[in-house]
């Protein structure tokens, strides 16, 4: 059943994507004009009241969801969790000049104020995290939706269906930088196709849109900047569009605007290069060599992550991807050509994390703006009270079902990365010992220890050396090819559930300082191990 039910899900993206183009090549021939009644749904003050109680509701919803995780395993979850909180405790220590160097500041900083409300505890904050984070992405799903379409209800219901999808479980599970950058990037989508539709086509570019334009492409910057290398193309070929737009219909007036987005542009590719140049040089010469296929056309690699999708979702936004081509098309190609752009991508680059790309699908868009066209037929239209009714209790009947499918996956074991007990009481006693970050110290994490890398840094601080005494005595990089320079005045600390288990030479001229934990100055065990051959 369960085959079969994921099955379906695979078919109906297949299903989705034919909607899409088809909405692309046939959407702006088949677009009908809204009646005067139609377009004023969503616009009224009694409608904009009921959008923010389905706000709240989408909030509420978004809670729920991430709590279920925690009802289930009672600790931070996610890989990278920790990863966060260790780079708020460094702008905690005043570390400014490291964490402003990285390519998460804005996460990290709200991480930081996170952390400090919570008294500075590390365990709380990781639980917080996920909370905060999507209520973000909730809230500024409804925003962009409102300002491309003025459209209160859509808005609400596109933000009601955001926490309903697996997508969205996988965001908050641990991509924090990648969920910011999202929200961020809907937001820009939603500004680019106001400006295009509101202000260049009736020949008023506002000069506060594009310096919003601006400010919102920095924030992604300094979000998540893998998120703006993803967009840069994308964005590239708008600008041109925009371009085209201003120079057929307002060669005039609009000649030196369109000057200044296209240099606008420039400067944000050169002052991402120069930002983070280390990074984006890891990238070219690391990462595409050796995890992207180029042209490889391989669906082994993300189809895994659609068919975990709830099949109603993705049949709603089949329904509303027609809905936006042929009823909100001036305020929805936008966001149509960037879903498109997503699925180009991810089967030109083969990339191995491929289901990351799509991550960048505002899928609760996509699926809200189905669910409105489903309540807009069913229930808004109708005059008739009973079939109102009924088509109310349908409507509800659908977010409950969806509702009832995320939570059934709202809790992954598989990312329960927070070390067990006996490591954790070992992580805290070095640091009560001997201090967060001590730089005379230097603890060795291997196999003993089980759970994220992060929260050794996070509770030690950098500190660590994530391999063998082996390793470290041969002066080899640790298991990720760090080079780890080490002084003979060093104390090496090792610990039976951080470590594994104690090499007998530590134990005889090591000094144990609590149970399983032991301590041994480096120069005295580089003398021991003298004689071995490398």
């Amino acid at each position: 059943m369960v085959i079969f039910v994921t099955n379906i899900s695979g078919i109906l993206f297949y299903l989705l994507i034919i909607a899409l183009i088809l909405s692309l090549i046939v959407g702006k021939v088949a677009k009908r004009e809204s009646s005067p009644q139609i377009l004023l749904i969503g616009r009224d003050e009694k409608t904009r009241t009921y959008s923010y109680i389905i706000l709240l509701c989408s909030l509420i919803l978004s809670w729920i969801v991430v709590w279920k995780r925690f009802y289930a395993a009672l600790s931070p979850q996610g890989f990278d969790t920790a990863a966060y909180i260790y780079h708020a405790e460094l702008l905690d220590l005043g570390k400014y000049e490291y964490v402003f160097t990285t390519t998460k500041v804005i996460p990290y900083i709200i991480t930081y104020v996170i952390y400090r409300l919570c008294n500075r505890s590390l365990f709380l904050t990781g639980i917080l995290l996920p909370f905060i984070f999507a209520s973000i992405y909730t809230i500024l799903t409804y925003i962009s939706v409102n300002i491309a379409t003025k459209d209160s209800l859509l808005s609400s219901l596109c933000a009601l269906a955001t926490p309903l999808s697996f997508f969205f479980i996988r965001l908050t599970y641990d991509l924090f930088g990648q969920t910011l950058g999202i929200s961020l990037l809907i937001l820009l989508l939603a500004l680019v196709n106001r400006i295009i539709e509101d202000e260049i086509k009736l020949g008023r570019i506002n000069a506060r849109s594009q310096v919003s334009l601006i400010v919102l492409v920095f924030a992604i910057l300094f979000s998540h900047m893998h998120t703006i290398i993803f967009l840069l193309p994308y964005l590239f070929f708008v600008t041109l569009y925009i371009s085209y737009l201003i120079f057929t219909t307002h060669k005039k007036a609009f000649g030196k605007k369109a000057i200044f987005g296209v240099i606008s542009f420039l400067i944000i590719i050169f002052w991402s290069f120069i930002m983070f140049h280390g990074e984006i040089y890891w990238l070219l010469w690391k990462v595409i060599p050796e995890e992207f296929h180029l042209f490889s056309f391989s669906t082994k690699y993300w189809y895994w992550f659609v068919r975990q999708e709830i099949a109603l979702v993705w049949l709603l936004s089949i329904i509303g991807v027609l809905f936006m081509a042929v009823e909100r098309y001036e305020y929805s190609h936008i966001f149509l050509t960037w879903f498109l752009y997503i699925i180009v991508v991810t089967l030109i680059t083969g990339y191995v994390q491929s289901y990351r790309f799509l991550l960048y699908i505002p899928l609760g868009i996509y699926s809200g703006a189905g669910l409105y066209y489903v309540l807009r037929k069913i229930c808004l239209n109708v005059q008739n009270k009973k079939k109102k009714i009924i088509g109310a209790v349908l409507i509800n009947s659908l977010v409950i079902t969806m509702f009832v499918g995320v939570l059934s996956k709202a809790y992954i074991p598989q990312y329960v990365y927070y070390p067990p007990e006996q490591s954790i009481e070992q992580l805290y006693y070095i640091r009560d010992t001997f201090g967060f970050d001590n730089k005379s110290t230097l603890v060795l994490v291997y196999t003993g220890y089980k759970g994220s890398y992060w929260w050794a840094y996070a509770i030690i601080g950098e500190n660590i050396f994530l391999g063998s005494l082996e390793m470290l005595l041969k002066n080899r990089t640790d298991i990720f090819g760090r080079k780890v320079e080490v002084s003979d005045n060093i104390t090496l600390i090792l610990a039976t559930h951080i470590y594994g288990e104690i090499p007998e030479i530590v134990i005889k001229h090591g000094t144990q300082v609590y149970r399983g934990i032991y301590k041994i100055q480096y120069s005295v065990l580089r003398n021991l191990y003298h004689g071995i051959p490398n």
